[in-house]
């Protein structure tokens, strides 16, 4: 059985803060979150990451892919911020 981790609430709050900025009108909290990971830790500019999120109604799951061209491989994210749902979605 997997191990439980403690959430640290002040973490996801700072998390928060830091995704507001990517957050627009019909965009889900999980698309805003997308975008900034995809520049955090991939390092994608504005344009690139926003425009690697395709997260829409029966997208199959799928809320982000990305290609890097060099490797020729491509990447799928799924993201589901905690309180929204799949109906949340636009």
């Amino acid at each position: 059985m997997p191990k439980r981790i403690a959430s640290d609430p002040t973490a996801f709050k700072k998390l928060g803060e830091l995704i507001k900025e990517h957050e627009a009108s019909g965009r889900t909290r999980s698309a805003a979150f997308l975008i900034w990971f995809l520049q955090t830790v991939y390092r994608l500019d504005t344009v690139a990451a926003q425009d690697s999120v395709c997260d829409r109604k029966a997208d199959m799951g799928i809320d982000a892919l990305m290609r890097r061209r060099r490797s020729e491989r491509s990447r799928t994210f799924s993201s589901e911020a905690k309180g929204e749902s799949a109906s949340d979605a636009r």
